[in-house]
């Protein structure tokens, strides 16, 4: 990969609620904007907008999984402003909104829980 590339992605995932902006970048790495944008879609298969955005709603992902936070907070902690938008998003790209996703990973998770003590039992 490109080290200006390499570069970019840990600028951006350093911080995802204030990955700096395409400019912001392409300045620090010396580039023009567009010579900045052509290198990252070659070695990234994407533009930066899309790749920060998936990068957040992944992030955001792994919180509802793993995290006590509500969906407001995910929202501010990845970076997105408006609830409203977000869980639209979530609920396009995952099938189901946030607080949806949750409560069914949790009741698989509950499922699996179940099984191994019924495992167990036979087991015995």
């Amino acid at each position: 990969m490109d080290q200006r590339i390499a570069v970019a992605l840990k600028m951006i995932s350093r911080d995802i609620r204030t990955a700096p902006a395409p400019r912001e970048i392409a300045c620090a790495m010396r580039l023009s904007i567009s010579h900045f944008y052509g290198l990252f879609r070659k070695e990234t298969g994407t533009v930066p907008a899309t790749y920060i955005r998936a990068l957040r709603y992944e992030k955001a992902r792994e919180l509802v999984l793993s995290s006590r936070l509500s969906i407001k907070e995910i929202t501010h902690v990845v970076g997105f402003n408006d609830v409203s938008h977000f869980v639209r998003e979530f609920q396009k790209l995952y099938g189901a909104s946030p607080s949806q996703f949750r409560r069914q990973a949790t009741l698989a998770n509950r499922g699996q829980h179940d099984l191994n003590n019924e495992d167990r039992k036979f087991r015995q």
